[in-house]
């Protein structure tokens, strides 16, 4: 959890905008492969290799975390933003009822801590498919490189599409970024910040993740046998 946190905050938003969304992406889920090794098998029994595999991990997951929302708001068109931004979370899910599932047919621990690992294999290897964000090329190349980019993602005419980004992008230039002191001290922002905040902390605080992290000795503490919970 606190590999997941450096990782959202500190490289994750450098990486973001100065190499792109693919190669952070890519990074992300390369790093949480490398951690998921250092976990398992090259951890040679050693406590303290195994925890700063699991750092290396959360790390990378954390720089994952930051980016995939963020390209996926880029390359969505305004109509369904909002519905393909709630795959994110989804997704998660989804991921962790495979994950569970997995485990069940999976005799040795080191392959089940590897599970997260092929993922981030996978998603780091298979990025590069994909086009670059239209939204970062514009911001950083210009309208020209970000052209081909937005064609591959709307498959027909963008330039409607391409002209808002760019102006959009020279507003955001022309108003300045928020800094963070400005977070907690304007009143609008501030009450964002905090459903944004609350939201992801409530939802932790429903004890899902402690379920499922302990779920074997809930069932065996109500009177469940080994073989029934296994």
């Amino acid at each position: 959890t606190i590999g997941m946190c450096v990782g959202a905050l500190i490289p994750g938003p450098i990486l973001a905008s100065y190499t792109g969304r693919r190669l952070t992406i890519s990074v992300g889920g390369l790093v949480c492969f490398l951690g998921c090794m250092l976990a398992s098998y090259l951890s040679g029994g050693s406590v303290i290799v195994y925890y700063i595999g699991r750092f290396v991990t959360g790390f990378g997951c954390g720089i994952a975390c930051f980016v995939l929302p963020m390209y996926n708001a880029e390359v969505s068109t305004p109509g369904v933003r909002g519905s393909t931004g709630s795959l994110f979370q989804f997704m998660v899910v989804i991921g962790g009822v495979v994950a569970i599932v997995a485990v069940a047919f999976i005799s040795g621990w080191e392959q089940g801590f590897l599970i997260p690992g092929y993922f981030g294999l996978l998603v780091g290897i298979l990025t590069w498919i994909c086009p670059e964000s239209p939204r970062f090329l514009c911001d950083r190349y210009g309208k020209d490189r970000a052209r081909a980019a937005l064609q591959r993602v709307r498959g027909g005419d963008c330039e409607a599409e391409l002209e808002l980004i760019d102006q959009a992008l020279r507003e955001e230039r022309e108003a300045g970024q928020v800094g963070y002191v400005e977070l907690f001290t304007k009143e609008g922002l501030r009450k964002r910040l905090f459903v944004a905040c609350y939201l992801q902390a409530a939802q932790q605080l429903t004890g899902v993740n402690a379920f499922l992290g302990f779920q074997t000795e809930i069932f065996q503490s109500a009177g469940y046998s080994t073989d029934e919970t296994t």
